[in-house]
């Protein structure tokens, strides 16, 4: 639970994630942090660049816990 509250601290408000668990999700949301699952499998500055234009297409989460 210490990531959440140092990104936080951090002023992140978003999370981009392949996968991630119900309990992580939450975590996050207690944080005000929006979490995006299902993202494909690029560089973080790729997903980045494809969400700032709108173009970022998320599947299923691939967290199955």
């Amino acid at each position: 639970g210490l990531l959440p509250q140092w990104l936080a601290s951090l002023c992140v408000d978003l999370v981009i994630a392949g996968g991630i668990g119900q309990r992580a999700q939450h975590l996050f949301k207690q944080n005000n942090i929006d979490v995006l699952v299902g993202a494909p499998n690029n560089t973080a500055e790729q997903l980045a660049t494809q969400y700032l234009t709108g173009q970022l297409k998320c599947g299923p989460n691939i967290c199955d816990h």
